[in-house]
């Protein structure tokens, strides 16, 4: 029978990965009552294949329909991109699907680098995204990153340097449109940076070994 070291669980049958928290399996695997079914699956190749079949020919019929306009509307100008943005999330939920942590935080940066994308082409430099709509994601991450790891059963080993990469982050973000003047609506920028430091701070306080054996591991590397 195989065991999930992190879940502490038996798992009966043949499985890759613990159904719970997707982590490695121990153990030998039960050999099944009946002769499995088998049923015929697509590849991650396939799916990308085909994935990048209809972005090339989603552009296509956009640069086609630009040379009918004689022109390129703004939609078309988001369209573009969000094309590609599109297929590249499709990889990641492909590439991350074992690891729903690590896909959730995924999506969230590509929403930052979206929503960035949508308020220099239409409303010039860092008018919303930057004031309004980043800090508060910083704190969704902060929180979700914790949230998941917990549910997932997840040992703060796991989750605490994603925690510490977000707060950097925060700070590498917010703070130089802060000092360049480029963002002059400055409290969301600075309650979110003060939240991360907190909220992290009080994550290292209660798991300071942890911590400590993480950032070993980072520099022994």
């Amino acid at each position: 029978m195989q065991n999930c070291g992190r879940c502490k669980i038996e798992i009966r049958g043949t499985k890759a990965v613990c159904p719970l928290c997707g982590g490695p399996l121990s153990g030998e695997p039960e050999r099944p009552a009946f002769p499995p079914f088998r049923q015929r699956k697509i590849s991650r190749m396939s799916i990308l294949s085909v994935s990048l079949f209809a972005l090339i020919a989603f552009e296509a019929f956009l640069i086609i329909l630009c040379y009918i306009l004689k022109g390129v509307p703004e939609w078309i100008l988001l369209a573009i991109p969000a094309g590609v943005i599109a297929y590249a999330d499709i990889a990641l939920a492909l590439y991350y699907r074992s690891n729903i942590l690590n896909l959730v935080i995924a999506e969230i940066y590509i929403a930052m680098g979206i929503l960035v994308f949508i308020d220099v082409l239409l409303t010039g430099p860092f008018r919303w995204s930057i004031s309004y709509i980043i800090p508060p994601l910083f704190v969704t991450l902060m929180i979700v990153t914790v949230a998941i790891g917990k549910g997932m059963g997840l040992k703060p080993g796991d989750y605490i340097m994603k925690l510490f990469l977000h707060l950097i982050l925060a700070f590498v973000i917010q703070l130089p449109p802060i000092l360049i003047g480029v963002n002059t609506r400055t409290d969301p920028a600075f309650i979110s940076m003060v939240f991360c430091v907190v909220f992290f701070l009080g994550i290292v306080i209660f798991n300071r070994r942890v911590f400590t054996g993480e950032v070993r591991k980072l520099f022994n590397n």
